[in-house]
């Protein structure tokens, strides 16, 4: 997969259109990811690509976020399914918790000419993954599968 794809309106990368490491719609506080200002997002979105999509797609926080953007543009990080919290030391080290061990993700629907999200959590067989994160040495991850947060 391209790290950046446009399809009709809606333009998908996994950090933002500059970084696959960088978040788009969180910012790093002290430890921890929290929401970004719709301010920040539109900077984030200074590229040639997100001119003119309604919708953008981004996911690397593994955070359920949605955002409405003064222009109209609607950004919206669906979640994941299989990784609800992580820690890590890039670009300094945070973590990502969503503080339960549901899958993610969103329903996207464009209404009236704009892109809509609903935002949505299942419950995930995290037994099973977890005793596999924990075979493979990951017990960090095993933690994160069943709790949502990291131990």
């Amino acid at each position: 997969m391209p790290p950046l794809l446009r399809i009709d309106d809606v333009l998908l990368c996994h950090g933002t259109p500059h970084s696959d490491v960088d978040y788009l719609l969180d910012d790093i506080v002290g430890t921890d990811l929290q929401a970004a200002d719709a301010v920040a997002v539109a900077s984030r979105l200074a590229h040639p690509l997100a001119r003119g999509a309604g919708l953008v797609l981004c996911g690397h926080s593994h955070t359920p976020r949605a955002i409405r953007l003064a222009d109209g543009r609607l950004a919206c990080n669906p979640g994941s399914v299989g990784l609800p919290a992580f820690a890590t030391d890039r670009p300094v080290w945070h973590q990502a918790t969503t503080g339960t061990a549901d899958a993610r993700y969103a329903l996207l629907e464009r209404r009236d000419g704009r892109w809509q999200a609903q935002l949505r959590a299942i419950a995930y067989r995290d037994a099973d993954s977890a005793a596999r994160a924990a075979a493979l040495g990951r017990p960090d991850w095993a933690h994160a599968l069943r709790h949502g947060r990291m131990p």
